[in-house]
């Protein structure tokens, strides 16, 4: 009896200390992109999660890779779409953030691929009013007493960091301001010669202000991929109405949703008979 708990705190130990060692070399990493983008790719070897699985599989099925990334920080920090933009020439698009300092960041992280002349970058805010807006963030005199996902909050409304669980005994002096330029995602779009297939959101739950103002046209994007960790049970319903009333299909992928055309999900589905990595990412459509 013992020896089984000994055994037990032993294994939880050594997983204990493994994550920590990925975690601190994955910071590590972060500082030089080439070295984290080979790491990322070598490590689908072994992991291949939901969200991985399913951008793998819309990349394979689409012809054009055009896409809209709105909320890209640094380009590296929480980002699903650069392992696919870096070694995947097909995609092209546009990366949007308004912070200067991370839209610097951002474009040195791409520079590697940037005479490809695939991705272009807007140092931008999101909004239905096209004017200069005060964006708050943590400051950078503080952002080092925070994890590393905490430096990518940003947000139009103050009170999103007072509120917040992720940064306990919060105080005003944390936080700064920068006032930025805006455009309308309308308006924005308008600027793209190709049809948009993928529209990417990560915007500190701002995703309804944003989506519903979009102009719901002819020619809809195949998949919006929208941080929904954020959201109200409200704003939650109201995101998935609009999406039904455009005859898109919402998964739900964790701390991140999927909407996906109705034509797109029967693609889906007549392709996963038989492959337990595609029956996975139908079932996440299916709940």
């Amino acid at each position: 009896m013992t020896n089984n708990i000994i055994d037990a705190l032993l294994q939880k130990t050594v997983k204990i200390n493994l994550k920590y060692l990925r975690h601190k070399y994955v910071l590590f990493s972060k500082k030089f992109p080439l070295l984290y983008d080979v790491s990322r790719k070598l490590s689908r070897f072994i992991e291949q999660d939901e969200l991985y699985l399913f951008l793998k599989f819309f990349e394979q099925e689409k012809q054009t890779l055009n896409f809209l990334q709105i909320g890209a920080n640094d380009g590296m920090r929480n980002d699903p779409l650069r392992e696919f933009i870096v070694f995947g020439s097909r995609w092209k698009g546009c990366l949007v953030e308004p912070i200067p300092s991370l839209f610097a960041q951002l474009q040195k992280n791409y520079s590697r691929i940037a005479n490809q002349n695939r991705i272009k970058f807007e140092n931008i805010a999101i909004s239905n009013d096209e004017k200069n807006i005060d964006l708050w963030k943590i400051s950078e005199k503080y952002e080092n007493y925070f994890p590393d996902y905490v430096k990518g909050m940003i947000s139009f409304d103050k009170a999103y960091f007072s509120g917040n669980t992720l940064i306990p005994n919060f105080e005003d002096k944390w936080i700064t301001n920068e006032t930025v330029a805006c455009k309308s995602i309308n308006t924005l779009l308008q600027s793209f010669k190709e049809p948009i297939d993928l529209i990417l959101l990560d915007v500190e739950g701002m995703e309804l202000d944003i989506l519903s103002s979009f102009l719901f046209t002819q020619e809809l994007p195949t998949c919006f991929i929208y941080e929904s960790c954020h959201h109200s049970k409200s704003d939650s319903e109201k995101l998935k109405l609009i999406f039904a009333s455009n005859k898109y299909i919402i998964g739900d992928f964790g701390t991140e949703s999927i909407a996906i055309s109705e034509v797109f999900f029967e693609s889906l589905c007549s392709k996963s008979s038989g492959s337990n990595h595609l029956d996975r990412i139908v079932e996440k459509f299916l709940r």
